[in-house]
């Protein structure tokens, strides 16, 4: 399979949550990736996750709103 092959190789990945989640989200997949050789970045986005920022903290969310 495909798949199987480019797992073979050893990659950096790196993980973005979705909305109303942080980099916590990903920490059994991570955990996999990482006991599969892996470089793992699991980023946590400002104002969101278990450590939510302001607005103000968070400039770049201000032109969305």
């Amino acid at each position: 399979m495909e798949f199987d092959i480019y797992l073979q190789e050893k990659k950096h990945l790196v993980l973005v949550h979705g909305a109303c989640h942080g980099a916590w989200c990903w920490y059994k997949l991570a955990t996999l990736l990482r006991t599969a050789g892996h470089r793992v970045t699991a980023l946590d986005l400002g104002a969101s996750g278990d450590r939510p920022k302001t607005s103000e903290r968070a400039p770049i969310l201000l032109g969305l709103l």
